[in-house]
């Protein structure tokens, strides 16, 4: 009989418990892995005719222009607060 303010007992789970489970995760995984290569395999890279006439190197210029931040615009004001 359980008595007032007395904590439940405890029970571990058991290594049969916790073998199945390992075992189960590791079969889950190697399935999602196989499931996956198996669907990334299938992927071919398509190439458009223009990328097909392009040579290996290609020339072009580049321009970077680094500005300063502008000054934060200063704000002022009023606020008028009247308790009747």
């Amino acid at each position: 009989m359980d008595q007032v303010g007395e904590k439940p007992e405890k029970r571990d789970v058991s290594k049969q418990t916790l073998i199945v489970l390992v075992i189960l995760a590791v079969v889950v995984s190697l399935l999602g892995t196989f499931t996956v290569l198996k669907e990334t395999s299938g992927i071919h890279k398509v190439v458009s005719p223009s990328q097909e006439r392009q040579t290996e190197s290609a020339q072009g210029t580049i321009s970077l222009s680094i500005v300063g931040a502008p000054a934060p615009d200063l704000a002022t004001g009023m606020v008028s607060l009247k308790i009747v």
